[in-house]
């Protein structure tokens, strides 16, 4: 939501203006007399500073109260004021300050007010003083919530998705519908379970609006292992065209249900594959190449409906320092721009492999997620319990056709949370001097 039309630098010289104009009555206050002075005046004008920046913040898109999450769920709760001071206040105590004036001028706000003018008051029992120390506290951490504004909602816009590759556990006959006609419906409920093939469905049914899939590509899956040729030969690539074959297969099979009403027609010219209205370009220069740029979907250039499909060479499977620069390197490009449009799936992949996405998913506003899928099959009620126990709604069409829709869990991700830093220092202290 926007702040009044008005600029982030624009806020803070409002802030700044308002903060030192609040501090006008203090001051005459204490040329007069240090304490015995009346203290009312600047209590009245720390308390409309407070309700005004209350106002502002809520203005800005903050809520009041109740229980949220702070923006980075699913559900796309309204951020609260609460959730600024568990997990962004942290920021401008220990970042902003070193960054900017504004943060150093709020930072030395914090510093006289807890550290002077509260003791102070104490000291003397002088209760307004203390009472409009307490609200000039407030006001300035409530003006910087206005000033920042809150987290951008997370919603299901997911635009890429990043996917790390495995050994396939089947081959491109197994997918092949002309072959085997009932192959959507058992993909949709995992019958057969087959790996790489039922988490990505289950992606791509839960969030229609996905038109980058990212692959991660470990040495083992380029160069192949096993029954599986690997990615650098034309055999190994045929694994990828059946997966996009069946998928655009399989999105057709519930078509009518992400709002995709084209009929399906699936043709091979070059490495563009046409099924219905959806166009995915295969990007085989990506696995040639050490310096894969990642960046989101341009309707301009792309259309709405081209889906397109990215390698990302990320190097040994357990080389975790390795896989993690090479992450890093591909996204760089999207970590300042809106991340939260990014979803990187744990679902596949190695363990090394997942703990370097978890440690890349940190950063910005990405995503993590993975699929729940039981051994057997998933039935329509499990889904939609599984749904249920997480609020989401999806349409109950869909829920009957792909019920593994239903199965994809988002998890948070974050270190930005004040009481884990809080406690991890607190936990330090404790191995490092808890002996001596």
């Amino acid at each position: 939501m926007p702040n009044n039309g008005l600029s982030q630098d624009q806020r803070k010289w409002v802030v700044f203006f308002l903060l030192n104009l609040g501090v006008v009555p203090l001051i005459v206050v204490r040329a007069e007399s240090v304490y015995s002075g009346d203290y009312m005046p600047f209590l009245e004008v720390t308390a409309i500073l407070f309700l005004l920046s209350v106002a502002l913040a809520l203005k800005a898109g903050w809520g009041l109260c109740g229980k949220s999450t702070g923006g980075n769920n699913e559900k796309g709760d309204e951020p609260k004021l609460l959730d600024f001071l568990r997990f962004f206040l942290l920021r401008y105590f220990v970042g902003e300050a070193l960054r900017s004036i504004y943060g150093l001028y709020i930072f030395v706000l914090f510093a006289v007010t807890l550290t002077a003018w509260l003791p102070d008051g104490f000291e003397n029992g002088n209760v307004p003083f203390i009472l409009a120390s307490v609200l000039y506290f407030l006001s300035s951490v409530f003006f910087t919530a206005w000033v920042y504004g809150p987290p951008k909602r997370k919603g299901s816009d997911v635009e890429v998705l990043v996917f790390p590759l495995s050994i396939p556990n089947w081959t491109p006959e197994n997918l092949d519908p002309q072959k085997d006609p009932r192959v959507c419906e058992k993909l949709c409920r995992n019958e057969g379970t087959k790996n790489i093939v039922v988490p990505l469905l289950a992606h791509l049914a839960r969030h229609p609006t996905i038109r980058t899939v990212v692959f991660l590509v470990t040495d083992t899956v380029y160069n192949g292992a096993k029954r599986f040729p690997g990615l650098k030969t034309e055999e190994g690539r045929e694994y990828i065209r059946a997966l996009v074959k069946v998928i655009e297969t399989c999105r057709f099979y519930w078509s009518n249900y992400i709002g995709t009403d084209a009929e399906l027609t699936v043709s091979f010219k070059s490495e563009m594959f046409n099924c219905g209205e959806f166009d995915w370009d295969i990007k085989w220069d990506d696995l040639e190449d050490d310096d894969v740029e990642i960046d989101l979907p341009n309707d301009d250039e792309n259309g709405k409906n081209k889906l397109t499909v990215r390698f990302v060479r990320i190097g040994k499977a357990n080389n975790l320092h390795e896989i993690k620069r090479r992450i890093n390197r591909a996204f760089s490009k999207i970590e300042d721009k809106n991340s939260s449009k990014v979803l990187f799936d744990i679902t596949g992949g190695t363990a090394v492999v997942s703990a370097a996405i978890i440690l890349e998913a940190i950063k910005g506003d990405y995503r993590a997620g993975y699929v729940a899928l039981p051994q057997g099959t998933v039935g329509v009620e499990e889904a939609k319990k599984k749904l249920k126990s997480n609020d989401i709604n999806l349409p109950e069409e869909l829920m009957e056709k792909c019920p593994i829709a239903g199965m994809v869990e988002e998890i948070p991700i974050s270190v930005f949370s004040f009481e884990d830093i809080a406690n991890e220092l607190q936990k330090y202290f404790e191995r490092a001097y808890g002996g001596r």
